[in-house]
């Protein structure tokens, strides 16, 4: 019965576990230019882009990166990440 009870557990933990990370992995990503307005900023962009499966400091790393900028010049382009719906 020990070992019956200790199978049921370690299978709910590995494809309980595995079903966790499919529901975090974020839908696909498109990439897009937009020209930065004024008072615009990259949580401004978390907000209005970030999916729910995504932190928006996870988002505002990405996009940082990807543009390789800290600070955001009004009239500059830089790329931002949609994500499509799923």
């Amino acid at each position: 019965m020990k070992n019956i009870a200790l199978i049921l557990i370690g299978s709910l933990l590995t494809f309980g576990g595995q079903a966790y990370i499919r529901s975090r992995t974020p839908p696909k990503a498109v990439e897009q230019t937009v020209t930065v307005s004024p008072n615009d900023t990259y949580w401004g962009y978390a907000e209005e882009y970030c999916p729910k499966q995504m932190s928006k400091g996870e988002y505002v790393h990405e996009i940082r990166k990807i543009n390789d900028k800290k600070d955001l010049v009004s009239g500059e382009e830089i790329t931002i990440l949609k994500f499509e719906e799923e």
